[in-house]
């Protein structure tokens, strides 16, 4: 079954309910859609950085995101009735997702299970077989971009961003044989106010990624995270962010750096109250850190997921459909319905 998009009325969204329910929800990926994974694990390999994770998780972060906000697999969730808890909280939870982890290495974390160990330990814990009638999302790849643009200027780097899209499509189908039937998979986003270039790495991995789940003929529902970055990009305003800066500054990233000289990124997971720029800069900044959405546009994430989801017009529809908000300036009016905000 091929991958394809579509455009439905605005109204589908805003007057009717999701068309299908979920007994379950789970994740897998990276810090993406990571909500809290490393609140119940030793973070750093740098014992330096111990003070500043634990003043983060005392102050209910250690999250990829600002502190006490939503992530977006969590906001997607929750529209089901559902909780999105890391996999290993006390006494158990559904989103495997973890920040650094690579679709099928360890190199950027040691500490982050891969998402292709990910989804084996699902399968492993439930028997070999998937819920049929639970959510799934796939969120990674990032990582493994990262970590290619570290290698030589050669054939390397377009080798193994190819080599992790093959091994996060098989495990993605090794996921649908097992009974999974509703898996929605994102196309990530960029980082920064630029989109890449086609020739880019980022386009490379996506490009390969989908090509090779259409080949294997999976069934999902493909989420265009990018078209709504672009979108809230084209006008953050309107959108009430004041900022889409990723630069630790002034008028950029939604939390301060605590420590520049010890975390050259990802510095969210440190993050604390103290840290915000301004009370609601949570809310104003499109940016947690030079990496990661503050809560106000990780709740607009989750909110596209779950339109997604609910344009898929049956329970056993595995095809993508990633237009209705976006298309016809359909995602700002959304937005203001939900918000209760004016023009």
């Amino acid at each position: 079954m091929k991958i394809f998009a579509t455009t439905f009325a605005l109204a589908l969204l805003t007057t009717s309910p999701a068309l299908a329910q979920f007994d379950q929800f789970w994740a897998f990926g990276d810090s993406t859609i990571d909500t809290g994974w490393f609140r119940n694990q030793p973070c750093c390999l740098n014992p330096a950085l111990t003070p500043l994770a634990k003043a983060s998780l005392d102050d209910g972060g250690r999250i990829p995101d600002t502190p006490f906000g939503k992530g977006a697999a969590e906001v997607l969730a929750e529209h089901y009735g559902l909780t999105a808890t890391p996999a290993d909280a006390p006494g158990g939870g559904t989103n495997y997702a973890v920040s650094g982890a690579q679709i099928n290495a360890s190199f950027i974390n040691p500490n982050a299970p891969s998402v292709v160990s990910q989804i084996s330990t699902y399968l492993t814990t439930h028997g070999g077989s998937a819920d049929q009638n639970a959510l799934y999302l796939f969120s990674g790849g990032g990582n493994d971009i990262k970590y290619a643009s570290t290698l030589p200027m050669n054939g390397s780097r377009l080798a193994w961003v190819t080599q992790a899209a093959s091994d996060a499509a098989n495990a993605i189908a090794q996921l649908s044989a097992a009974g999974a039937q509703h898996i929605i998979v994102s196309n990530g986003y960029f980082t920064g106010t630029t989109q890449p270039p086609p020739t880019s790495l980022f386009f490379s991995y996506y490009n390969a990624l989908f090509a090779d789940i259409s080949a294997l003929g999976i069934p999902i529902i493909k989420a265009d995270v990018q078209s709504l970055q672009l979108k809230i990009f084209a006008d953050p305003l309107a959108y009430g962010f004041t900022s889409i800066s990723n630069v630790d500054e002034a008028n950029g990233t939604a939390l301060m750096n605590p420590d520049p000289s010890l975390i050259p990124n990802s510095w969210a997971l440190f993050g604390t109250t103290a840290l915000l720029r301004s009370p609601d800069a949570a809310q104003t900044s499109f940016w947690a850190d030079n990496e990661h959405f503050a809560a106000a546009a990780q709740q607009l994430e989750g909110d596209y997921l779950f339109s997604v989801v609910s344009s898929v017009p049956g329970p056993t529809i595995g095809a993508g459909l990633p237009g209705l908000i976006l298309a016809s300036g359909g995602l700002l009016g959304w937005w203001r319905r939900r918000t209760g905000k004016s023009a």
